[in-house]
């Protein structure tokens, strides 16, 4: 078993998702733009990105305080041992999702978003 991330990184086109979130939402703290990601790949059932040439954008205290993401990450996938590494590719693939929504509705539309999830 590998230890786990006690940081978590995004690639440069995650981060230019997040600045696009950021200008377009009520999300205008990044770190509440990155939780909303891994929520959303979580219920979406994504797989997380293999991303690489990651920057490091928030340490594990800052970006799940209450460990509640670590909780649902291994109530989805009891199987993870390293359930911040797997939190940093869902991030990464719930931003290009949650972008490519955005390039459809021109913003995040949350009711939308939901019916979607009610679908799936």
């Amino acid at each position: 078993m590998s230890p786990d991330k006690k940081t978590i990184g995004v690639s440069a086109e995650s981060q230019r998702i997040l600045d696009i979130i950021s200008d377009k939402t009520m999300y205008h703290d990044q770190v509440d733009s990155g939780r909303f990601a891994v929520a959303y790949a979580l219920a979406r059932g994504l797989e997380p990105e293999k991303s690489t040439d990651l920057s490091t954008k928030w340490n594990i205290g800052s970006f799940d305080s209450s460990g509640d993401l670590r909780s649902s990450i291994l109530a989805f996938c009891p199987e993870c041992e390293t359930p911040y590494r797997y939190a940093e590719g869902l991030l990464s693939s719930g931003l290009l999702a949650l972008k490519a929504h955005i390039e459809v509705q021109g913003q995040l539309d949350f009711e939308l978003l939901l019916e979607e999830l009610n679908q799936d």
